[in-house]
């Protein structure tokens, strides 16, 4: 496999290469509601990709999102959601419910990734258009544009290094819901050549450190976590995501 692939995230497949990519992200948080108490609520998701190479310059592929949601005002089991059942709760008035769980495929999404630019190899745009599959976590069509890219470099020590440029948006046709545009930042050093090592940011509120292994020459295993700054309308005392993708490249 090429280095491009290997490690430039803004590239597209070559002709012919099939990627397939499965990411779990597991969010929790504690939300302060005053008098009721507090919450802790965890979001899983999983998501399955897949990108096929037409040519250098345009892939297609398609996403699928299962989603689960846990909320508990007690302390409760933070792998819970990762069984992605559904539990109906009974709320007394005037508190928060003790637990509730919903879980469902959310979101399948076709999508379109091209090259604009034939000298600027590390420079790509991804549109994706997410269609709702269940109602239980979210009911609109969303569309999620995406510019990638990244910018290799050596320094005096002849380390490899890179950085990554990710801007997005997740833009719902309910004309009900604000877009929510996202810009996220990746700066990663490559101590061999199967190790990435890579801290991240995004939008000043998120921020975490990441590690990547090459297990095969097309097979990588990546391990993520990142924390939020507190703000907003709650106070978050915990706020933290634990994520773990695998990424598999099929040449052809």
């Amino acid at each position: 496999m090429c280095f491009a692939q290997l490690y430039r995230p803004a590239a597209t497949m070559q002709t012919g290469q099939i990627e397939l990519k499965l990411f779990n992200s597991i969010y929790t948080q504690q939300r302060d509601y005053g008098t009721f108490g507090k919450r802790n609520d965890t979001y899983t998701s999983m998501y399955l990709q897949g990108l096929y190479g037409i040519n250098h310059r345009v892939n297609i592929g398609l996403d699928v999102v299962a989603q689960s949601v846990t909320l508990r005002t007690d302390k409760g089991d933070f792998w819970t959601s990762l069984g992605f059942q559904n539990q109906e709760s009974i709320c007394p008035n005037g508190s928060l419910c003790s637990s509730q769980r919903a879980a469902a495929f959310s979101l399948i999404g076709p999508k379109v990734r091209f090259m604009p630019f034939e000298k600027i190899p590390n420079l790509s745009i991804q549109q994706t258009v997410f269609f709702p599959v269940q109602q239980k976590v979210g009911d609109n069509i969303i569309l999620f544009p995406q510019i990638f890219y990244d910018l290799m470099f050596r320094t005096s020590t002849k380390l490899p290094m890179q950085i990554f440029v990710e801007t997005s948006a997740w833009i719902p046709l309910d004309k009900q819901v604000d877009p929510s545009p996202f810009v996220k930042v990746f700066y990663s050093i490559f101590p061999g050549d199967k190790w990435t090592i890579y801290a991240t940011a995004s939008f000043l509120y998120e921020y975490g450190f990441g590690v990547k292994y090459r297990i095969l020459p097309n097979f990588e295993l990546e391990a993520l976590h990142t924390r939020y700054i507190p703000g907003g309308d709650f106070k978050y005392a915990k706020t933290y995501t634990l994520n773990l993708g695998l990424r598999y490249v099929i040449n052809q």
